[in-house]
């Protein structure tokens, strides 16, 4: 069950320390430092949201669920849609603020990988992978597969801790059927193994999607576009299920 965010005399932590074991397979007493490293603030914060959905469920298994079709607000008319791409728009826009979506995109684009793919080639910020990659993700990267058997669908989720070892941990809406934590070894780990889909097809890894790079360039860096946010009272809890 996911749980608020704190602040913290200005800083953001993830959860009250009583919540930490919850989440075995990431070193949330490390998380701060190592997400810190990434000069975006706004791609840090985006990397938290994501972690701190973790074990969200659907409802039924048919895309659907109260905090699911939150993530979901910009899918009016295609509910019980596939929503990974919708969750990590959420995690950069959780408020949905107009005109705020990941990389500026329309409402009616967000809810599909491919096109997000399409719209980060046409920034000029996304990153082929292949059997002989060197790049090292970012936290709150964007990560892109896309089905062999049918091009226009795919799979998206975003990076939340990159480790000295090649390493990285991802969170993954929509996968089975869930919001997930999945590690992977490296990124030539990540294109041989690729993922299978709900439908049980095949799917490549296509890259990632540098948010960095996004930032900087439409000078995004250093903000976050939520309105929870309080800077009046550091030590204000906001419960992002609310």
């Amino acid at each position: 069950m996911p749980y608020p965010i704190q602040g913290n005399n200005g800083s953001y932590s993830i959860f009250p320390k009583k919540k930490q074991q919850q989440f075995p397979g990431i070193k949330l007493g490390n998380y701060v430092k190592r997400t810190t490293t990434s000069t975006s603030s706004r791609s840090t914060r985006a990397a938290k949201l994501a972690v701190s959905q973790i074990g969200v469920k659907e409802a039924t298994g048919n895309n659907d669920g109260q905090q699911v079709e939150k993530y979901q607000y910009n899918s009016k008319g295609l509910k019980g849609a596939p929503w990974c791409s919708s969750f990590f728009n959420w995690c950069y826009n959780p408020r949905h603020i107009k005109g705020k979506n990941v990389l500026g995109m329309n409402d009616a684009d967000v809810p599909s990988s491919q096109a997000v793919l399409r719209k980060a080639k046409e920034e000029g910020c996304f990153v082929q992978a292949s059997s002989i990659s060197t790049y090292v993700p970012h936290v709150g990267d964007g990560i892109v597969w896309r089905s062999d058997k049918d091009h226009a669908k795919g799979h998206i989720g975003i990076v939340v801790e990159v480790r000295k070892d090649g390493s990285f941990v991802t969170v993954q809406g929509n996968n089975h059927d869930a919001v997930e934590r999945v590690e992977y070894k490296s990124v030539q780990d990540a294109y041989f193994i690729g993922r299978t889909s709900s439908g049980g097809y095949a799917q490549t890894l296509q890259g990632f999607i540098d948010m960095e790079k996004y930032n900087n360039k439409h000078n995004l860096a250093s903000t976050f576009e939520a309105p929870y946010e309080n800077h009046d009272n550091p030590n204000a809890e906001y419960n992002l299920m609310a």
